[in-house]
């Protein structure tokens, strides 16, 4: 059996409150994996109202091979 690899992402919206989260379409090459895992990542960093978002690629073992996640910086309240 062939080693299959996967790329999932959770992102939060900072505006709704409102979670999203999808696994994108299985590998079968790691390097493949890794440049979409690479891909969300920079996709959705800083992108609309997302204030939050996290990537993880694992295999069909489930080992964690790579996870990052991103978090806007909160700007504190002039008053």
């Amino acid at each position: 059996m062939k080693t299959m690899y996967f790329v999932e992402i959770c992102q939060h919206n900072g505006k709704t409150d409102a979670w999203n989260y999808k696994q994108t379409k299985a590998f079968d090459d790691i390097s493949a994996a890794r440049k979409e895992f690479h891909n969300q990542l920079s996709t959705y960093i800083n992108y609309g109202d997302l204030d939050h978002v996290g990537v993880i690629l694992w295999d069909s073992y489930t080992n964690v091979l790579a996870r990052e996640y991103w978090q806007k910086e909160q700007v504190p309240n002039a008053e």
